[in-house]
C-alpha cells in the first residue's frame, strides 16, 4: 500500500533520505508529502539542530541518549517507506531525546531484533512482503511474545481488529486516522496491557518454587527455537540436568531443606548460562536448558561442562554443607525434523546413559537415537502383549536329591513377542517405568494360582506352586 492512499494526500516529491542519495546537495527540506497538515509538521521538524545518522544495512534508526529508566525502544515493522518515515518524525516529535528507533521493510529484516527481545513496544503493519494480515501479527507475536505490540493498518475493518487483538495484538490503528499523539499514547496503553498479561500468566508459566520457566514455558520457548534455527546456520540444543541421589537429601534433612537446594541449584545453573539461554524446572529435581546459536556438539558439551562445574562447590544448610551432582544428557536439533517433545526425550534419554555409564554427561546419537526407537517400540508392543495374549509363563520344578521328587514349581514370564521370545530380563524394566508391571503382575498371579489349582485337581498330592519374588501374593491369591 502506497503513501497516497495511507495519507490522503498526493505525494509531491518521494521520501528520500539524504544519505541514501547519490547527490551530495540533497537537503532534508527536499523530501516531504503535500498531505494536508503534514507538510508544515515536517517541514519543522526536519529544521531541528540535530541531525540523522546514516542507517544501518537492512534499517533505518534514530538514537539518541535517553534519560536512566526513561528510553523508548521502538520497532516499526513497515514495507512503505514513506508511511514508515512519517511514523519516524511522528515518534521523534512525540519522544524527542528519549527515543532509540528502529524501522525495517520486513518481518525477516526485523528477526534478529524481535529474537533479541529489543523493543519496548512493535508498530507493525499488516501488509508486509513476507506476511498478510494475521500472519504478520501472528509472526511477530511468536518471535517476541513478551513485547507488547500495536498494530497500524490501512483497513477500516472492526472484524479484523478485533482478530488481531486475539492473535495477539495490544492495540489496533487506522493509519489514515493516526498521528503522533495517538501513536504515542496507544503504545503507552500496549505497555501498560502487556506487562498487566504477563503478571497474571507468570505464575501459570513459572516454576513457583525456584522462579525459572516451567515445562510448558520451556517447550513454548524451545518451539520457537526451533523454528529460529531453520533459518540459520546454528543449531538449538536441549540440556536434560537430573540432580543425582536428591531424594537422600529430602528422607534425611526434610522438604524444607530440599527446596533449599532446589532453589540454590536454580539460581547456579542459571548463573552458569548465557544471558539468552533458558533454564526450566520440569519438576522435582529434574531440569532442562535450551541454548540457542550452538554450531557443534561440543558446544553444547561445553555447556553441560559449566552447569555440572557451577555444583561443585557445597551447598550450605543448617544442618553441615552437602554436596551435589547431577547426570546431564545433550540433544541438538541437527538434521530431520525435530519437535520440543522429541528434543526433550531425546535429552532425556541420554541423561538416562549418562547415569548408566557414570560418565556425568553424555551426547544424543545415532546409537542412542535407534535404542530409543527400539524402546519407544517395545512399550508399544508391550501396552498390548496382555490383550493379544502374547505373555506366557513357563514352570520349572524344583526336585529334591534328597527325597527324589518334585517339591515345587517355579514360574517364570515370558513375552512371545511377534519374532523373538523373550525373557523376564528383556522388558521387566520398561514395565515397571511405563507401570504396565501392575496388570502384568496380576495376570502372573492369577495364571499361577489357575495352573496351581488345575494341577491340585488332577492330583491330590499335588506340588505346591512358588515364585520368589511374589511369595507372599502368591499365597494370598492361592485357592482354598
Amino acid at each position: 500500500m502506497r503513501a497516497r492512499e495511507l495519507v490522503g494526500g498526493d505525494v509531491v516529491r518521494g521520501f528520500a533520505h539524504p544519505a541514501q542519495t547519490n547527490d551530495p546537495t540533497a537537503s532534508r527540506e527536499e523530501w516531504g508529502f503535500s498531505a494536508p497538515g503534514a507538510l508544515p509538521m515536517l517541514h519543522a521538524a526536519f529544521h531541528q539542530p540535530e541531525t540523522m545518522p546514516a542507517p544501518s544495512p537492512g534499517a533505518l534508526c534514530v538514537t539518541a541518549t535517553a534519560p536512566a529508566g526513561d528510553a523508548r525502544r521502538i520497532l516499526v515493522i513497515e514495507d512503505d517507506r514513506g508511511y514508515r518515515e512519517l511514523v519516524q518524525e511522528w515518534l521523534r516529535l512525540e519522544y524527542g531525546p528519549d527515543l532509540e528507533c528502529q524501522v525495517f521493510g520486513s518481518l525477516e529484516e526485523a528477526r534478529t531484533r524481535l529474537f533479541e527481545g529489543w523493543a519496548d513496544c512493535v508498530l507493525l503493519d499488516l501488509t508486509l512482503p513476507d506476511a498478510q494480515g494475521l500472519e504478520a501479527v501472528i509472526g511477530a507475536g511468536k518471535a517476541a511474545p513478551q513485547v507488547p505490540l500495536v498494530v497500524l493498518s490501512g483497513h477500516d475493518d472492526e472484524a479484523l481488529a478485533l482478530r488481531a487483538v486475539k492473535s495477539g495484538a495490544q492495540d489496533y490503528l487506522i493509519k489514515c486516522r493516526a498521528d503522533g499523539a495517538q501513536i504515542s499514547r496507544s503504545i503507552r496503553h500496549a505497555i501498560e496491557r502487556k506487562r498487566g498479561e504477563l503478571e497474571m500468566t507468570h505464575p501459570a508459566l513459572h516454576d513457583p518454587l525456584t522462579g525459572v520457566p516451567n515445562r510448558v514455558l520451556f517447550l513454548d520457548r524451545l518451539s520457537l527455537a526451533l523454528h529460529r534455527s531453520e533459518r540459520r546456520d546454528s543449531y538449538a540444543a536441549v540440556l536434560f540436568v537430573d540432580l543425582d541421589r536428591f531424594t537422600i537429601v529430602n528422607d534425611s534433612l526434610g522438604h524444607e531443606a530440599g527446596d533449599l537446594v532446589l532453589q540454590a541449584v536454580a539460581a547456579r545453573l542459571t548463573k552458569a548460562l548465557r544471558p539468552g539461554d533458558t533454564l526450566a524446572r520440569l519438576g522435582g529435581d529434574e531440569f532442562a536448558v535450551l541454548c540457542e546459536e550452538v554450531g557443534s556438539a561440543r558446544d553444547a558439551m561445553v555447556v553441560a561442562e559449566r552447569l555440572l562445574a557451577a555444583l561443585k562447590n557445597p551447598f550450605v544448610l543448617a544442618e553441615g554443607e552437602i554436596f551435589m551432582s547431577a547426570s546431564i544428557g545433550a540433544a541438538l536439533a541437527e538434521g530431520g525434523e525435530h519437535t520440543p517433545e522429541t528434543l526433550l526425550r531425546d535429552a532425556d534419554a541420554a541423561m538416562y546413559r549418562a547415569k548408566q555409564t557414570g560418565s556425568t554427561a553424555e551426547l544424543f546419537d545415532e546409537r542412542l537415537r535407534a535404542e530409543a526407537k527400539a524402546r519407544i517400540e517395545l512399550e508399544a508392543d508391550l501396552h498390548l502383549a496382555l490383550e493379544r495374549e502374547e505373555l506366557l509363563l513357563f514352570y520349572q520344578p524344583l526336585v529334591s536329591i534328597e527325597f527324589g521328587q518334585m517339591i515345587s514349581v517355579e514360574a517364570l514370564l515370558r513375552w512371545q513377542r511377534p519374532g523373538a521370545l523373550l525373557e523376564h530380563k528383556d522388558f521387566l524394566a520398561v514395565a515397571e517405568e511405563t507401570g504396565m508391571i501392575v496388570p502384568i503382575g496380576e495376570w502372573v498371579l492369577t495364571e499361577a494360582c489357575r495352573q496351581a489349582q488345575q494341577w491340585q485337581t488332577i492330583n491330590a498330592d499335588g506340588s505346591p506352586v512358588s515364585s520368589p519374588s511374589m511369595s507372599r501374593r502368591a499365597k494370598c491369591c492361592t485357592p482354598a
